[in-house]
């Protein structure tokens, strides 16, 4: 652990050094190495796996520059027929723009077109409290996994236009002119890159690293992240005077987004909601103290005051708007049910089916709830009869729950602070280090389990520990309580976007 928190820590530095060198220029903003992803370019994993990078030769910075022109080329080919397909289905809808207030979400298109329905898996209780004081709102989509399909396009673009909300997406804000400066932009960024390649200086094995990272990153298309910039550009200039209410994971289209509508206006306010558990490793999620100035929210919103640094120079407010329903979850001593929560990335749903499988727990009647995103085809085949797929909302299920088995999931921190107990099954062995629990209260309330034998002894210790100790459960689920979440009022949030500050 201590290892893993050094090498964040000297990561973060390097790539803050170069970011420092970048200048106005947005190219290398969409650059995913140097926005801190932690999957970008294998950079970090190769650290973590202490493994040693391969140089890269001339016939292979060749070969990643025609993978990345021929994925622009198709992204392009495939946005251009997305506007085509919006322009077909949508209605323009006149939007007012007097103290106009923007909700920048990201839209599960796969999800609204299995369901035929938009739904606000982000900020909805934020939109509520705009709703009961009759703000001027409308959602700006962030289009995520829309497929190939045009039928389903055109299905999710309906189904939008007959909602109930007003939405303005980067179909409405770009124009065809728009499309010069996307081509453009493709044709540059790859000589921008190899530019920096050329001109970084490789002084330890962390830089030697990045380098080579930086490298392979040349095969990445990051069109999606510059069309973001235009989208920030275009709403600057069209709303000069509106609100961005923006769910924030500082990934670079957050920030090519902000840099957007900094460059090309001082009037419009960012409020960066960050309503989510944050994980070390994601260093993206941490905006740095050393971020340039045209990409830094006017206030960030987080969950807890654990994520408010002891020294800053940014606006910090602690609010659990995504999280208000943890605070509704009392802890039911009689909880007699054992909830699996999959995570997002496939590996690790394996990883923690394979463990469960092995372990005298398969024989349970265990509740099952995959991540919204993973594909039915990673647990498809591990799933017993007597186990129970679930999906929704997962507090309907935790509040029942004794037991929580899951990996990188937020929910094991919410969990916690409602009194469930918590096992944290180990990432496979070529996976990133995700722990989402701190130290507080681990063999009582959580612990951390690596092979099945250790899980199947884990269990029933956490078990014993809740019929042996329900006051120490208690006291450790008040400490991460008071921690990671703020409970939210309705003056709390009216004041996380300063509701009476108008101009």
């Amino acid at each position: 652990m201590k290892n893993s928190k050094l090498l964040i820590t000297q990561y973060t530095k390097a790539i803050d050094k170069i970011n420092a060198t970048l200048g106005g220029d947005i190219v290398l903003y969409t650059n995913n190495v140097l926005s801190k992803s932690p999957y970008a370019g294998d950079a970090f994993l190769t650290l973590v796996s202490k493994t040693t990078p391969k140089p890269v030769s001339v016939f292979h910075r060749a070969w990643l520059l025609i993978k990345y022109f021929g994925k622009s080329t198709i992204f392009l080919f495939l946005w251009i027929s997305k506007k085509m397909v919006f322009n077909l289905a949508s209605n323009h809808v006149p939007i007012n723009v007097n103290n106009l207030h923007i909700v920048d979400i990201f839209t599960l298109s796969q999800n609204i077109a299995d369901s035929e329905k938009f739904d606000d898996r982000y900020l909805s209780d934020l939109v509520l409290t705009l709703e009961k004081h009759r703000v001027n709102f409308v959602y700006l989509t962030c289009f995520y996994k829309d497929g190939y399909n045009p039928f389903v396009w055109y299905k999710v673009y309906k189904i939008l236009n007959h909602s109930n909300y007003k939405f303005i997406t980067e179909f409405d804000l770009l124009t065809w002119k728009d499309m010069i400066g996307m081509c453009i932009f493709v044709i540059k960024y790859p000589f921008s890159l190899i530019n920096l390649i050329g001109r970084h200086k490789v002084d330890n094995e962390i830089d030697r690293v990045l380098h080579y990272s930086l490298n392979l990153s040349l095969k990445d298309y990051t069109i999606t992240a510059f069309i973001r910039y235009l989208i920030g550009k275009n709403l600057a200039q069209k709303y000069p005077n509106a609100k961005l209410l923006s769910y924030c994971e500082f990934q670079v289209i957050d920030r090519t987004l902000y840099k957007g509508i900094k460059d090309f206006s001082d009037d419009i306010k960012i409020y960066a909601y960050q309503q989510f558990v944050k994980y070390p490793a994601f260093m993206n999620m941490y905006i740095s103290e050393q971020e340039v100035n045209d990409v830094i929210p006017d206030k960030i919103i987080v969950n807890g005051d654990f994520y408010i640094p002891g020294n800053t120079n940014y606006n910090y407010m602690s609010l659990s708007i995504r999280s208000k329903k943890i605070f509704d979850i009392k802890m039911n001593s009689n909880a007699d049910t054992t909830l699996v929560l999959l995570p997002y990335f496939p590996k690790e749903a394996k990883c923690i089916l394979e463990l469960i499988s092995n372990s005298f727990i398969s024989d349970s009647n265990l509740i099952i709830k995959p991540h919204p995103t993973l594909n039915s085809k990673v647990y498809d085949n591990f799933i017993q009869p007597h186990w129970r797929i679930v999906g929704g909302d997962i507090y309907q299920f935790l509040k029942d729950a004794k037991i929580v088995i899951t990996s990188s999931s937020g929910t094991a921190i919410e969990a916690v602070s409602v009194g469930i107990s918590v096992i944290v099954a180990g990432s496979p062995s070529d996976a990133i280090p995700i722990d989402p629990l701190i130290n507080l209260g681990r063999g009582a309330i959580w612990d951390k389990v690596n092979n099945s034998n250790k899980l199947s002894v884990v269990y029933k210790q956490l078990v014993q520990q809740r019929v042996d100790n329900p006051d120490k459960i208690k006291y450790f689920s008040h400490k991460y309580m008071n921690l990671f979440f703020t409970k939210p009022t309705e003056e709390k949030i009216l004041d996380s976007f300063d509701f009476d500050k108008y101009p």
